[in-house]
């Protein structure tokens, strides 16, 4: 006969408060919202990819510092792939020819 699954909780230490994880989860959710903005057509995709990356790097901060982490060093990782990420779907973007 086969034993049941059991649930293994392994709760450890941590110095930071549910209410860190909180707003950083919230912060994720603040993004679209901070990027709608009267500009010109042109200068309009500029701008969302740096405000974009601005709030990648706070969201990156945020998340580093409720984690224990070094916030600097949170915030460059999750800038650095989330702006590879945007890049690299620019570039998909503009082989297919979506992107002008």
């Amino acid at each position: 006969m086969q034993e049941p699954f059991l649930d293994v909780v392994v709760e450890t230490p941590t110095s930071h408060s549910p209410m860190n994880t909180d707003i950083a989860r919230k912060a994720q959710w603040s993004s679209p919202r901070t990027t709608k903005t009267p500009l010109p057509e042109a200068q309009l995709i500029p701008f969302v990819s740096l405000s974009s990356l601005a709030v990648l790097a706070l969201i990156g901060g945020l998340a580093a510092h409720a984690g224990g982490a070094k916030v600097i060093m949170g915030a460059v990782r999750v800038t650095f792939w989330g702006g590879l990420a945007m890049a690299m779907t620019a570039g998909i973007g503009w082989l297919v020819g979506a992107i002008a």
